[in-house]
């Protein structure tokens, strides 16, 4: 009886530890994979860093010669991108009336007049920036702030 134990005991042992070193080599051979990997990706690193390196000077100076040569560009985009955007804004407030969004809401007007109404109202109850925590009234109108504009 003691020498089946011992025995079984023997053989569980010499099953853990040929368990236990078949793993090992896995450890071993995924280290190596990743250790390379690591190695590739390293070298891309310092590949785009010195692609980066060459195109970055033609870069600025593309930048610094449109400057010079264009002064007004710049004011003359920003005002088309000005009216880009009141064209833009001036499409969707028409497209709301067009669905009838607001008429569906019982307000009257059309949605520029509504969003405007918001905004102002908006505006005069601004919430408190600083010590809001202080009283739970205020704490209360800062947390509310964007739900009582449709009052």
């Amino acid at each position: 009886m003691k020498k089946t134990v011992t025995v079984l005991i023997i053989i569980v042992l010499a099953a853990a530890g040929a368990f236990y070193f078949s793993k090992q080599t896995t450890v071993e051979e995924e280290k190596k994979a990743w250790q390379e990997k690591t190695r590739d990706l390293e070298k891309k690193i310092t590949e785009l860093q010195d692609e980066i390196k060459k195109t970055e000077p033609s870069v600025r100076k593309k930048n610094s010669v449109q400057l010079l040569e264009k002064p007004g560009a710049a004011s003359q985009e920003k005002e088309n991108r000005c009216q880009q955007l009141n064209q833009q804004t001036t499409k969707f407030f028409s497209y709301l009336n067009d669905k009838g969004y607001i008429k569906a809401q019982g307000f009257n007007g059309d949605a520029y007049e509504q969003y405007k109404k918001a905004l102002g109202l908006l505006e005069t109850t601004r919430p408190l920036i600083s010590g809001e925590t202080q009283d739970l009234y205020t704490l209360m109108r800062n947390i509310s702030f964007f739900c009582r504009c449709g009052r």
